[in-house]
């Protein structure tokens, strides 16, 4: 693997969690309860940023996104019972009941 894939890889990583920061900014305007704890959000996106300083692109160490970190309580408790959606499956949970 190259470092141009890895970069590739690398950027869909972020994308997948960047919805999650701006929710969080989102929710601190209006004062509302944080859906994530946005410290490790931001632990995990620099971590994906200093992939490129590894030495080898074949032996990239990639840093975890460990969900009970990240979450607050009360989005533990929202979810309880309830599987959690990725973004993607949540807009077309979304889509379905406009329809």
């Amino acid at each position: 693997m190259d470092w141009q894939q890895i970069r590739y890889e690398r950027d869909i990583l972020i994308k997948e969690v960047d919805w999650r920061v701006k929710r969080n900014l989102n929710e601190q305007r209006l004062g509302l309860t944080l859906t994530d704890k946005i410290e490790k959000l931001d632990e995990y996106m620099q971590g994906l940023r200093d992939i490129t300083l590894q030495a080898d692109p074949n032996d990239i160490e990639w840093p975890p996104l460990n969900e009970s970190e990240v979450a607050t309580e009360w989005n533990d408790l929202w979810h309880d019972g309830v599987d959690r959606l990725t973004e993607e499956q949540y807009l077309a949970q979304l889509e379905q009941e406009d329809s």
